[in-house]
């Protein structure tokens, strides 16, 4: 299992951590583009969740393209990946996709609707997956997360801001559908 995130506080929290020898931390962000990023920091001392800017912030850190790491790490594909990179995921995801890397699920947590991105960039997003072969089969219960499928291999929790009105084709704005897939039995 490889993380990555270049934040000071996320590389603090890991290394104090005791850690199976299997878990191995990068402190590089995933971006569209190799090379650093600025990131605005969390609003309070103990959060961690520090967000891409594209001007300025209060720290730049390295981020790669997925592809890049993949070919350093020497991996052919991706069994998961989650991708919970506060806001960053617009810029990103169309850059993991179109990179060629087969990615078994993918797990993606939209930052829509906080005055971040509006419901319009989740809305393309998802647009995105379904022009690539994803589908969506669940829905959380929270309404945040959307399950995807894609050519026999399954893209698990594409997530939507609470209280967003979701038009996929299957989904109801209350988040409570949950469609199964057929191949899981």
């Amino acid at each position: 299992v490889h993380a990555f995130d270049p934040t000071p506080r996320a590389v603090a929290f890991v290394r104090a951590q005791v850690l199976p020898t299997a878990f191995v931390f990068h402190p590089v962000g995933i971006g569209a583009a190799d090379g650093e990023l600025g990131f605005a920091a969390p609003g309070r001392p103990r959060d961690v969740n520090y967000r891409p800017v594209a001007a300025g912030g209060d720290l730049r850190a390295p981020v790669q393209r997925l592809a890049t790491l993949a070919r350093q790490l020497g991996h052919d594909h991706v069994d998961v990946l989650k991708l919970d990179i506060e806001g960053g995921e617009y810029a990103v995801l169309p850059d993991v996709l179109a990179c060629g890397l087969r990615i078994d699920q993918l797990l993606v947590e939209f930052h829509h609707g906080r005055g971040e991105a509006p419901f319009a960039a989740t809305r393309g997003a998802l647009d995105l997956l379904r022009r690539h072969g994803f589908s969506i089969f669940h829905i959380s219960r929270r309404g945040l997360e959307f399950s995807q499928r894609a050519g026999g291999h399954h893209v698990s929790t594409v997530a939507a801001g609470a209280g967003a009105e979701v038009d996929n084709g299957i989904g109801r704005p209350d988040g409570l559908l949950v469609v199964l897939d057929d191949d899981d039995g």
